[in-house]
């Protein structure tokens, strides 16, 4: 395992806020341990988020979420190719459309906002024995200049198919989870949304697994008992936004 400072000319370059790149690291554990030692080596720049599995179609999707949404409307380059201004521009219009009433999901609208079969419960529940399958060969490491977590969405922005919950119905998931329960968050990937439980704090994995239902519309699936069993073990409450890794 590699942690390389950005930019870097061998790291394709992700976004205006990284800091850092985690290469071939050799499992989960692992990452979270580097990510948290740059973490606190930064913390004076803000919060530091995570990137996860399958980078190349998370920012596929955020690159069309961005659009979609009109992050990005207006803008104008001083230069041909200014992207640290492009980032820039299209994270503080994310940040006010996330703010404006307008655009709020109630939680309420989030009942059955992802439609979960029995299969799809069990596949929540296998990764928590399989956390490792959430690795990549880079991950980005971000530092967000404030304390507001949606603001790293805010940052990359996703939530892009029809049948994915869209970028205002992943800022309601995320004040929920991180205001009522008092996780933190992690990071993103492809279909991942990952929170981490708050060291020697406890928490209400009954309330989040009774969340985790209320999005996914299913209540009766056996599988619940392991995902509830895989918070409690790991600390960790994963969420997909999208397809069910797939």
């Amino acid at each position: 395992m590699t942690i390389v400072t950005l930019p870097d000319k061998n790291i394709a370059r992700v976004n205006a806020m990284e800091t850092h790149a985690i290469v071939d690291t050799p499992s989960f554990n692992e990452l979270l341990q580097a990510f948290d030692t740059i973490a606190a080596q930064q913390k004076r720049f803000g919060t530091s988020y995570l990137t996860l599995e399958f980078l190349p179609q998370m920012l596929y999707t955020s690159g069309h979420a961005v659009d979609y949404n009109g992050f990005d409307r207006n803008f104008k380059a001083a230069h041909e190719h200014d992207d640290d201004a492009y980032d820039l521009w299209c994270y503080h219009n994310a940040q006010k459309a996330f703010s404006d009433p307008a655009h709020t999901v109630a939680w309420d609208e989030l009942h059955e906002g992802l439609p979960a079969t029995d299969e799809d419960v069990a596949t929540l529940a296998r990764i928590y024995d399989n956390l490792d399958e959430l690795c990549d060969p880079v991950h980005i490491v971000l530092a967000i200049p404030t304390h507001n977590p949606t603001d790293f969405l805010a940052c990359l922005p996703n939530g892009y198919f029809s049948a994915d919950l869209s970028p205002f119905h992943n800022v309601t998931i995320i004040e929920r989870l991180t205001k009522k329960y008092g996780l933190k968050l992690l990071g993103m990937g492809a279909s991942t949304l990952a929170f981490r439980r708050l060291p020697d704090c406890g928490l209400n994995v009954a309330g989040v697994v009774a969340d985790m239902k209320h999005i996914y519309g299913n209540t009766t699936s056996p599988y619940w008992a392991k995902v509830a069993e895989g918070i409690e073990k790991t600390g960790l409450v994963l969420l997909c936004y999208a397809t069910f890794w797939e």
